[in-house]
């Protein structure tokens, strides 16, 4: 999906929360989907990819841990492939591995039972509205 199709879906999925919550037209729909626990389209295509790579394909993705027995701190990251095209950097392993990595470390920790679980409210709690917006989450959190 592009990034453009993502957004058009998004403009109706706030339309919607707009509804729901009796909210202004310029006001802020972020504490609506807190609220009604709805997660953004965002959201959705990040939960989607990262249980695909990380539970439904594992063999798709490798880890640290896997290449090396060294206890590092990225362990639990996926290795992002080395590529020469622009297409390898749009394929699900790839994007799910890349998503992956940006998760928060106790996430990755959760075995496969609790982890789709924890994931729906990790991101319940944190409506993106776009990809850029979850890769950068870490430097926006308050400490």
């Amino acid at each position: 999906t592009t990034a453009r199709n993502m957004q058009r879906i998004l403009v109706l999925q706030k339309r919607a929360i707009r509804i729901l919550g009796n909210l202004q037209f310029r006001e802020t729909c972020r504490d609506s989907f807190k609220q009604f626990k709805i997660l953004t389209v965002v959201n959705l295509y990040i939960a989607e990819v990262v249980m695909h790579v990380h539970i439904k394909a594992p063999e798709t993705a490798r880890s640290y841990a896997q290449l090396h027995q060294y206890n590092t701190r990225h362990a639990t990251n996926y290795c992002l492939p080395v590529h020469k095209r622009s297409t390898t950097e749009k394929s699900p392993s790839y994007t799910g591995a890349k998503l992956w990595n940006s998760l928060p470390d106790e996430l990755k920790r959760k075995d496969q039972k609790h982890f789709g679980l924890s994931l729906k409210n990790w991101l319940q709690d944190r409506p993106f509205y776009s990809l850029k917006e979850f890769y950068e989450w870490k430097t926006q959190e308050p400490v």
